[in-house]
């Protein structure tokens, strides 16, 4: 049993085949949709050097099915892809994260736990690109370390919301930074698209609708 975790847990992932459910231990199950039977299992957890927030293995990223994969990001440094029916590792990075994936053909993008902007190819796990966003408020003094929620894609672009009320539209491409947006406070939702409009909740309450 786990003495301590991250506020807050993921949602379990379903498909007509496969139930997968993450727990905060680090541990996650895939289960016949039908009865309930356990199928496989997988446990998040790295044995690098971890810092006090890392070493805590809780999996608050929703796991992600497609196709037959299934992809799965710890807190503590460790994300896999598995095989959806066997539940082998087809591949594997030594870096974690609290947000969920978003996926866009062969692509992944994910944010690490380092506060990274990461793209690689969803089948192999080979980097394509990695964009380092903003750690803290004050990056000299780090001080205010800031929290990015995201990602998700808005036709060619991967929209984040930050901690520091800013939010960035970035290029699927490279990473590179199309457009800075000013939320006026801080949000620790991602942001959703609906009807050609991305939209954000602050902590404050505002809605905020971009087109």
């Amino acid at each position: 049993m786990e003495l301590a975790g991250l506020l807050g847990g993921a949602s379990p992932a379903l498909t007509p085949d496969l139930l997968v459910v993450p727990y905060t231990s680090g541990e996650v199950y895939a289960l016949h949709p039908g009865n309930g039977l356990p199928l496989w299992n997988e446990t998040l957890v790295s044995l690098t050097k971890l810092d006090p927030l890392s070493s805590l293995f809780h999996v608050k990223a929703r796991p992600i099915v497609k196709g037959t994969h299934v992809y799965l990001i710890g807190n503590g440094g460790v994300m896999r892809c598995l095989d959806a029916a066997s539940g082998k590792t087809v591949w594997s990075h030594k870096f974690g994260g609290m947000r969920s994936p978003a996926l866009s053909g062969d692509y992944l993008f994910m944010i690490t736990s380092n506060n990274e902007l990461t793209c690689m190819n969803r089948l192999d796990g080979r980097v394509h690109w990695v964009k380092q966003l903003p750690r803290y408020e004050n990056e000299e003094k780090k001080d205010a370390p800031l929290l990015w929620a995201g990602p998700i894609l808005v036709n060619d672009t991967v929209a984040i919301a930050g901690s520091n009320g800013k939010a960035f539209l970035m290029s699927v491409q490279n990473g590179e930074t199309k457009q800075e947006l000013d939320l006026g406070h801080q949000t620790l939702l991602s942001p959703i698209a609906v009807e050609g409009n991305l939209i954000f909740l602050t902590d404050s309450g505002d809605l905020i609708s971009y087109r």
